[in-house]
């Protein structure tokens, strides 16, 4: 009984290796026909290299880094690389786990294709195969195949072409048509001596045989949207079609179904008589409702494109006038001071006119960098309690110095306005922004000696929310009527000569009342030509909570002795960084590329640097990547440590890929000293 027993066991364990053998001889073998396999839990995102083939995307990527938290992370990014831009969303929604999970509800395997870059290998299609392997209540496990097809794609489009070729060829013959009837929902030959018609594929729904006039006018009736109806009455008809047919070997319709989809009718002849009359004809019928989805779309986008390029032009005439007017007043304020360098007073009256010029160049770049993020709907500020008075108070002050140096009354008309609650919930960088754009119209054009009124009204709708009501009335240039309804258009100036004598965009209103709209609420003008102008903006505010001044609390923080690691390969930007960080007693560690700043951080003791400050766009590695080696490192400050891009680019998909990457705030140049250090309070606090 025990050798039998050791004989079994024996037994057991060699079936089990050979299957074991067996299942890795499969893996193997299917791993030829795969460019890539990946185990994947479906519910965690965790996922595992199976198989990577040398000089694909797969590889490039895995090698670049491989520290993605999850399946979904490593799509991402092999979709901002490898994907075009236009199909990246069908892509990640594919991949999605809400999309994945939905799928394998009910059904065991997917099969996906999709369109790449080409790769090393010059392969840009792929087809994605996901597996089950295993599903409880917790966990769902799949292999997820990826193999390029451009091979079978090919070769689809070589028989579509030899398909196409064949219809045309050959048109006159029943077997051919037969042949390809696949390609259609529907194909009939008719006899137009007889007025009828067989079915040669297609629903069952429509009788084999019958009165080919009778049954195209009850299916037009029954089937075809109503506005087409007319044309297919009349282009069905058979005396017309014989007479069409005399010079033309087919004729075509387009047409919409009253479902929705739309169909391509063509009629090819078959057989003519001795005197050359179409006595018999093929009649197809396809489904083309996305091919013309498809041609719509490219007629949306061409009439999108001509509205863009109108735009363009328009911006490109804007910008060349607005920006070199300060560069010309920039230049030439340089050029008196260098030929000036002993006139102290001269030198300070040129530098205060280099800085009101490099301001509103400044401003200009911010318009435009703004109004492009918000004509994509990228709104980045996120809802927070904030005290009314303070935002106002801080407004009117910066609003009144500008009064001031035009000689301007800036009047606080609180008498007209009442309030009853000072902390909302909202967006109060953007309610700074409508503001300081009307306030800053108004002053811009205000004439000299002339007078400003602003006020603020605040009605109760019910016990959680407020509509808070906000004007500016000035007694400038005003507006004409007709202007008035095109005075919220991008770039609207109502006079040509407004831009020389007032200075600016043209997109300050338009700004304005894509962030008014962004908060539920609504902005009008009232104008008058050379009387002035009274904007009122409305918006509700949820009331919020009592704010505490976190300002205040930083400025508590002391940022003297601490070290800060700046990544920077210009030497300018490199200088005016140093500069302002040593003004706060902070030591300086300069690198010139991402790469440096790996090196020296790994060199250093562990917390000997505060902060690292870390440029994007430089040359060995760019700023994303060394943060994510940095955060990769083995050691007890690499994932702590502060790191706060700064970039000339500031786009919400910069400040997306910096947080991306691990860094903890996103500066945009010009550098302001007061943010910088802001920033660096603010970083010391978290962190604390």
């Amino acid at each position: 009984m025990g050798f039998k027993l050791v004989n079994d066991i024996v037994e057991h364990e060699k079936e089990r290796n050979d299957r074991l053998e067996e299942e890795k001889q499969i893996l193997e073998s299917l791993s030829s026909d795969f460019t890539a396999i990946y185990y994947l839990e479906v519910n965690s995102g965790k996922f595992e290299p199976v198989h990577i083939q040398n000089e694909t995307n797969a590889s490039e990527l895995i090698r670049s880094y491989s520290g993605y938290k999850d399946f979904y992370e490593y799509a991402y990014q092999y979709a901002m690389r490898y994907i075009p831009k236009e199909e990246q969303p069908e892509f990640l929604w594919w991949f999605s786990r809400d999309n994945l999970k939905s799928l394998l509800k009910t059904q065991v395997s997917l099969t996906q294709n999709y369109r790449c870059y080409p790769n090393a290998q010059n392969h840009q299609y792929f087809e994605t195969k996901v597996v089950k392997v295993s599903e409880d209540e917790e966990s769902c496990h799949v292999l997820l195949g990826f193999r390029y097809i451009d091979d079978i794609i090919k070769k689809e489009k070589a028989t579509q072409k030899r398909l196409q070729n064949a219809l045309e060829e050959i048109k006159r013959s029943n077997e051919t048509i037969s042949t390809i009837a696949k390609s259609y929902s529907s194909i009939y030959k008719v006899d137009f001596e007889t007025d009828t018609y067989e079915r040669i594929s297609g629903s069952d729904i429509i009788p084999k045989t019958g009165c080919a006039s009778e049954k195209m006018f009850d299916v037009c009736e029954q089937d075809v949207a109503p506005e087409y109806r007319n044309i297919i009455h009349q282009f069905a008809n058979i005396e017309t079609l014989t007479s069409r047919l005399e010079k033309e070997e087919d004729v075509l319709v387009e047409y919409r179904m009253a479902d929705g989809n739309w169909h391509k009718l063509r009629i090819i002849v078959s057989k003519r008589n001795e005197n050359g009359k179409a006595i018999q004809a093929i009649a197809t019928i396809r489904i083309i409702s996305e091919t013309k989805r498809k041609e719509l779309n490219l007629f949306f986008e061409a009439e999108q494109a001509k509205r863009e390029a109108k735009i363009k032009t328009r911006f490109l005439q804007s910008m060349s006038h607005d920006m070199r007017t300060p560069l010309n007043g920039i230049a030439g304020m340089l050029h008196i001071a260098d030929q000036n360098p002993k006139d102290l007073e001269l030198q300070k009256i040129t530098r205060n006119k280099i800085h009101q010029s490099l301001n509103y160049l400044i401003s200009l770049v911010n318009d435009v960098l703004d109004m492009n993020d918000l004509e994509s709907d990228h709104f980045t500020e996120e809802e927070v309690d904030f005290d009314i008075t303070k935002l106002l108070g801080n407004m009117n002050i910066d609003a009144q110095q500008l009064a001031q140096e035009k000689n301007i009354q800036y009047v606080l008309d609180w008498y007209e306005g009442q309030l009853s609650h000072s902390s909302f919930r909202g967006f109060p960088i953007y309610l700074s922004r409508i503001l300081s754009i009307v306030v800053q119209n108004a002053v811009k054009f205000t004439p000299e000696n002339g007078e400003i009124h602003v006020w603020m009204n605040e009605k109760c709708l019910d016990d959680s929310t407020s509509l808070l009501e906000f004007r500016c009335k000035d007694n400038g240039i005003g507006m004409s009527q007709d202007f008035i309804q095109h005075a919220f258009d991008l770039f609207a100036q109502e006079d040509s000569s407004s831009r020389s004598t007032y200075q600016g965009t043209g997109l300050g209103l338009s700004i304005a009342k894509k962030l008014v709209e962004h908060m539920h609420g609504n902005i009008q003008l009232e104008s008058e030509k050379g009387i002035g102008t009274t904007v009122l903006i409305q918006i509700p505010f949820k009331l919020g909570k009592p704010i505490e001044n976190k300002n205040n609390r930083n400025q508590q923080i002391s940022l003297e002795g601490l070290c800060v690691l700046v990544a920077e390969d210009n030497d300018l930007n490199m200088e005016i960084v140093e500069y302002m960080l040593e003004r706060n007693g902070i030591h300086v560690v300069c690198a010139k590329d991402g790469q440096e700043v790996i090196d020296l951080f790994e060199k250093s003791e562990v917390n000997e640097f505060d902060f690292i400050l870390m440029d994007i766009m430089m040359p060995k590695l760019n700023g994303l990547d060394a943060t994510r080696k940095i955060r990769a490192l083995k050691r007890l400050d690499a994932k702590t440590i502060p790191i706060i891009a700064m970039s000339a680019n500031a786009f919400v998909e910069d400040i997306m890929n910096s947080k991306l990457a691990g860094m903890n705030m996103h500066l945009a140049k010009p550098l302001d000293e007061t943010k910088l250090v802001e920033a660096l309070k603010q970083c010391k606090k978290d962190e604390d």
